[in-house]
Order: structure tokens, then C-alpha cells, then sequence
């Protein structure tokens, strides 16, 4: 096998991850895959086993490399792992989840036969000791505009971005990289996912169950019951918005606003698991969600009203 070019990488980010870490790295090393691949983990101030673990992988698989780093930001995290990669192809994987056998080879395969821009697959959720596949995935092939309407509507075609396969090439070309301040917010996922559909041509989705997304992680973002979930969620939303009207297009445009109805039934989801520490507290975060959602889904939209005004360019 010919490590120096790998036709995928796997990047995994990872903060203090324990077990599960050990878990999802082997499951990568574990592939069946016959073409080569390269694992690619970037540990986030890690402290608990995390680097033994991954020293001692190393030594027997040559192509694991790693990188230490201080961004306490998934994002950014997952933006250094690919500056490192060298495959045609990019897959994604947090530290407490894992894939099964055949992800890699099942993924490409596709990509290289439908020569798609991107593929995504079903997954399974591991909840309460129990494994859960998930139901609402489909098997279905959306040129750029419908994949975005699946994306904004976030039922049969989630904004994971553990569940598809990317292009590097055209993960490099995203207009954003560079453009914003990159700090720690949920929902990263869709606003990268956004950015690398607007240069896709052609994504398949399959409903095969390739991912196992683990939500017993207490320390995971899934858990997280801050108020910010309502103001990452709407401000990622706005700053969709604010892309789109930049370029125009009024296709577009509808295609987004189509999702007001289920972007305010998510939000209300993430109002109520999300936290306060006062009424005061809790009236003002509502207060600035309804109003970036309102301007998110106005037809006269106003950047200058967006919360978090870092996330526009």
C-alpha cells in the first residue's frame, strides 16, 4: 500500500474523547477498504490517553498522523485536519462516534460510479445502550438546488456532516474559509455543508447505515443545554441568508425561505433544551432569536439586525 497517496483521508477531531476515542479509531483502521487511505486526528488540547493511544497506533500503521492543538473549536479543528490531508476524497468522524466496516469503500465507490460531488448515507443512533437506525434517509440524487432544499428542510437529508464524503478540491474552493472569525458555535455542520453544495453539480444519498452517531457522550455538543443553541442555530441560519442575497439569486432565495416553517419548529426544539440562568436571561435570548428569525425569513433581509455579525462576509 502506497501511504504517501492516499485516495482518502479520514479526519478525526477529538477532545478528551477517552474510550470512545479508542473505539472510532479503530474502526477506521479497521476498513475494508483496498485502495489507501490516511487517518488524520487533531487532538484539542487533549489530556486523558487520547495521544498514548494514538502514539501506539501509530507505530503499527504508518498511515496515522496526528496534530496537537488549541482551538477549542470544532470548526477550526476539522479546517486544520484538511490543510494536512492529501486524498481525493475527505470523510469526517468525531472522537465518540464510529463507522462500520465497509463506510469507506461503500462511499467512494459510489462517488467514483455516480461521479458525484458528494455522497451521503444513512446512520444509526446509539442511545440508552440501544442502536437506533435512523429512518428518514433516502436514496435519491439532487442536482445543487434540490440538495439544498433537502439540507434547509433537514429531515430526509441531514446537515451531519459525518454522514457524507467530500471532494477536497472543492472543500478548499468554499468561499468562507478565511473570511470569518471562526469561533466556537453549533450548527457549524450546516453552515459548511451550505457552503460546499453551492459547488456541487450532482449528490447521491443513500440510505445505507454506514455512521454510528453515540448521543451517551455526556461531554458531547448534543448534550450542550446553554442558550446559545437558539442563537447558533438562527444567526447560522441568518448568515445563509446573508450569502445568498450576496449572490443573487432569487431561486435561491425561495428555496430558503421554503424552510421557514421547520427552521421555527427547530428552534423551539432548542429553546426548550436549552438553559437559563435567570428569567431575565432567558426573555432576552428570546427575545434576540425571534427577532434574527424574523429577520432571517423577511424578504427585505437586514445584515446589520444579525446577532452574530462575524459569521457574514
Amino acid at each position: 500500500m502506497n501511504y504517501a497517496e492516499p485516495i482518502l483521508s479520514l479526519i478525526i477531531i477529538t477532545h478528551n474523547n477517552g474510550g470512545y476515542f479508542t473505539r472510532a479509531l479503530n474502526s477506521a483502521i479497521n476498513q475494508d477498504a483496498t485502495f489507501p487511505y490516511e487517518i488524520i486526528v487533531v487532538m484539542d488540547d487533549c489530556n486523558d490517553s487520547t495521544k498514548e493511544v494514538v502514539v501506539s497506533e501509530k507505530s503499527k500503521h504508518p498511515y496515522i498522523n496526528y496534530y496537537e492543538v488549541s482551538f477549542h473549536c470544532p470548526l477550526k479543528n476539522r479546517l486544520y485536519g484538511l490543510e494536512q490531508a492529501k486524498g481525493k476524497y475527505v470523510i469526517f468522524l468525531d472522537g465518540d462516534d464510529y463507522l462500520t466496516p465497509n463506510m469507506f469503500s461503500r462511499m467512494v465507490s459510489i462517488m467514483e460510479n455516480e461521479k458525484a460531488d458528494m455522497v451521503n448515507c444513512g446512520l444509526s443512533y446509539i442511545k440508552k445502550g440501544k442502536i437506533k437506525p435512523s429512518k428518514l434517509v433516502k436514496n435519491a440524487i439532487y442536482d445543487r438546488n434540490s440538495a439544498l432544499k433537502a439540507l434547509f428542510s433537514d429531515t430526509t437529508f441531514r446537515a451531519f456532516l459525518h454522514t457524507k464524503i467530500f471532494l477536497r478540491e472543492k472543500l478548499l474552493k468554499m468561499e468562507f474559509l478565511g473570511k470569518i472569525d471562526i469561533h466556537n458555535f453549533m450548527f457549524e455542520d450546516a453552515y459548511l455543508c451550505f457552503h460546499y453544495l453551492l459547488l456541487c453539480e450532482k449528490v447521491v444519498s443513500i440510505k445505507d447505515h454506514l455512521h454510528f452517531y453515540d448521543k451517551t457522550n455526556e461531554m458531547s455538543a448534543t448534550h450542550k443545554k446553554g442558550y446559545s443553541r437558539c442563537i447558533d442555530n438562527v444567526s447560522v441560519r441568518s448568515a445563509i441568508r446573508n450569502k445568498i442575497e450576496c449572490m443573487g439569486e432569487s431561486d435561491l432565495r425561495k428555496i430558503f425561505l421554503s424552510s421557514k416553517i421547520r427552521t421555527r419548529l427547530l428552534l423551539s426544539s432548542d429553546y426548550f433544551l436549552s438553559s437559563f440562568e435567570d428569567k431575565k436571561t432567558k426573555k432576552e435570548v428570546l427575545r434576540k432569536t425571534k427577532g434574527d428569525f424574523k429577520n432571517a425569513y423577511s424578504k427585505n433581509f437586514d445584515k446589520e439586525k444579525v446577532f452574530y455579525r462575524d459569521l457574514l462576509y
